[in-house]
């Protein structure tokens, strides 16, 4: 147990993120991460999975197999490449809609189909309360091993916080620490910090509310943090934190 922690974790000031690269670099990083889906059936669903690197992974359910390809995007167009395919699609109203196939013939792409119904239309898929839970334990993980060192490493807990919460919720908790409303560890709801929480730790879904609990302790009183996390550019970030 560490008593100073009073004074490190509140190095939340100027942790929140300025955007770099204007709106082409922003347009360009948006699919990177996210998951697609078509819901072609009841029970059968063909998805998309955009990766860094301008990689793509497809899953055809009729075929039941994921293929690994590439894709670029120029404007609202989407080109994607893969399993001796390529389908062209357009952004629109928050939807990737297929707009043509084309099949690799002789080395030359030969049409295959072109105009598609609505119901051949991609949508995001939210992510799971699965996905949620492991980003979750990853970052209370390194978030109490980071803090428990004395004094607190700056340069680790900064790209942490950055990469797991949004800058908004950044900076509103700054304002409260320098108002001097916030005297507490809002992530921990305590000014000081065991490592043997790490072990107790655990996460839940707030039934019938958009929150998540994490709780821990090594007592019977555990201490439970309700936080709302969001998918923010393809990535799951701490939207909100319930503070007391």
């Amino acid at each position: 147990m560490i008593t100073g922690l009073t004074h490190s974790l509140f190095l939340i000031v100027q942790l929140y993120a300025t955007p770099t690269g204007g709106p082409k670099a922003r347009a360009a990083e948006e699919l990177v991460n996210t998951r697609w889906e078509n819901k072609t059936g009841q029970q059968c669903t063909d998805r998309l999975r955009f990766k860094p690197g301008h990689k793509v992974v497809t899953y055809s359910c009729v075929l039941g197999k994921e293929s690994a390809g590439a894709y670029q995007q120029v404007g609202d167009t989407l080109t994607i490449r893969a399993a001796g395919r390529r389908y062209k699609l357009v952004t629109r109203a928050g939807r990737l809609k297929p707009v043509s196939s084309e099949a690799l013939v002789h080395g030359k792409w030969k049409l295959v189909q072109e105009g598609f119904d609505a119901k051949f239309d991609f949508v995001r898929a939210q992510p799971s309360d699965e996905e949620v839970f492991a980003m979750l334990r990853r970052f209370y993980t390194k978030y109490i091993r980071t803090l428990n060192k004395y004094p607190t490493d700056e340069r680790k807990l900064q790209p942490l916080l950055k990469a797991n919460c949004d800058a908004k919720l950044l900076a509103r908790l700054n304002d409260k620490k320098w108002s001097g409303s916030l005297d507490y560890d809002p992530f921990l709801k305590a000014q000081d910090v065991e490592l043997e929480w790490i072990r107790s730790l655990e996460v839940k879904r707030v039934p019938n509310k958009d929150l998540y609990a994490v709780s821990f302790s090594e007592t019977p009183d555990r201490i439970v943090v309700h936080l709302a996390v969001k998918e923010i550019n393809g990535i799951l970030k701490i939207k909100d934190v319930v503070l007391d």
